[in-house]
């Protein structure tokens, strides 16, 4: 077995001395070193952040100048449609009133009736999209206006099935109202509420089937709310189209049939009743009809 040679006092002495030098130099050296590190990380957790910052803030003024750019772009297109639109307005009223006025006439022949009839049905279908047309522009913009007054559902909605009871007998559909025998007193919009009613009321019967019912209950709903309900039983709304219900020019897969329609009704219908501080939803299903509702709050008893 190897054996370390005896050193004398002196020897020791001189090698722990070297040693301690020798131990000295590596700490210094290790300090230096973790310093370093040290410095190059404070450095990484400075530059990373900033550098982060800058792409979020260059990301965030590009999806802001995109954001201004596509609102600038919805706005002209806005503007041009209400313009459009306001000078097809008064033409087509002229082409509904003498289309009417033809339809009526008693030396007209059957054809010549005919023909009437078809150019006054297009004229309404027409003169209903140039509206909705200005309404959603409106919408948009934010300048559409309502005039809230005082008044009685009951009568309002009596107003809406004596409009639309023509309409439905001419499609074979007949509707029913089950109103409270009580005034029911609201504060809202008539004639945008008015719309409201009779476009859902125009769907219940547009996309109902041969003999089908449409009908429409005035309820309340709670101690603050009353609901109109509009119920039919026609071709209902397929379950992975209920999520497009609302979304303005939304055909629902009916592009290609023969009912009419612009797809923005709904999307109105919405925004108005929302701007009335009320709520409007619905449920349907395939094949079985489907139940469109509205609440709105009473009027508040001083």
């Amino acid at each position: 077995m190897a054996r370390f040679p005896q050193l004398s006092s002196r020897e020791k002495g001189l090698f722990f001395s070297r040693l301690i030098v020798t131990l000295t130099i590596f700490a210094t050296i290790a300090t230096i070193q973790i310093s370093m590190l040290v410095d190059d990380l404070k450095l990484f957790h400075y530059v990373i952040p900033v550098l982060f910052s800058s792409l979020i803030g260059s990301f965030i003024g590009w999806n802001s100048v995109l954001r201004h750019r596509l609102e600038k772009s919805d706005r002209i297109k806005s503007d041009f449609l209400a313009s459009i639109s306001h000078e097809l307005r008064t033409p087509l009223t002229i082409i509904i009133g003498f289309s009417k006025i033809m339809s009526e006439m008693d030396d007209l022949n059957v054809r010549g009736h005919e023909f009437a009839h078809r150019i006054n049905l297009s004229g309404e279908h027409l003169l209903s999209f140039v509206n909705n047309i200005l309404d959603i522009s409106s919408i948009k913009s934010g300048t559409i206006d309502l005039n809230t007054t005082t008044l009685n559902l009951n009568l309002l909605i009596d107003e809406c099935i004596l409009l639309m009871t023509p309409v439905a007998e001419e499609s074979g559909i007949s509707i029913t109202s089950h109103l409270p025998e009580t005034d029911t007193i609201i504060d809202a919009d008539e004639f945008r509420l008015k719309q409201v009613i009779l476009n859902l009321l125009s769907n219940a019967i547009k996309y109902n089937k041969e003999h089908g019912k449409v009908l429409l209950r005035l309820t309340e709903n709670d101690t603050n709310n009353y609901r109109i309900c509009i119920e039919d039983n026609g071709i209902g709304i397929p379950v992975q189209l209920h999520k497009k219900i609302f979304t303005q020019f939304e055909r629902l897969n009916q592009e290609n049939s023969t009912i009419r329609g612009s797809g923005l009704g709904l999307t109105i219908a919405k925004h108005l009743i929302t701007m009335m501080g009320g709520e409007i939803n619905f449920s349907s299903k395939q094949g079985a009809g489907s139940k469109f509702w509205i609440d709105l709050h009473k009027k508040q008893q001083n």
